[in-house]
């Protein structure tokens, strides 16, 4: 769900960055970079899931060199997901997942 909400939030609102924190709960928290949403801006949100979520859109997982990884987030922006990729000192490859040319959330040891 946090990649089908952060494609969408993408796809709506290119100028808004999302990232996610994880809890030991197993729960997700999303930081939005400048503040909060309206509740106009969600329900625009909600409504871009749904449609995407209908499409069956076919999700591609492809491994990729940390290298890679790193230039591409720092070319997009993403300097959390760099700092992240800092603790990976024992891995030189990352699985990232593709849908409809978006990718960004997840990307998994």
């Amino acid at each position: 769900l946090r990649y089908l909400f952060v494609m969408a939030v993408d796809r709506c609102f290119k100028d808004i960055k999302v990232s996610c924190d994880y809890y030991v709960s197993r729960s997700i928290c999303f930081r939005l970079e400048d503040g909060k949403f309206s509740e106009e801006q969600f329900e625009i949100i909600k409504e871009k899931m749904k449609e995407i979520v209908e499409k069956d859109y076919k999700f591609t997982r492809e491994t990729i060199s940390l290298d890679k990884a790193i230039k591409y987030y720092s070319n997009n922006g993403f300097e959390d997901k760099v700092k992240v990729f800092n603790y990976y000192v024992l891995q030189k490859y990352i699985h990232v997942l593709y849908v409809q040319s978006f990718q960004h959330g997840s990307c998994h040891p």
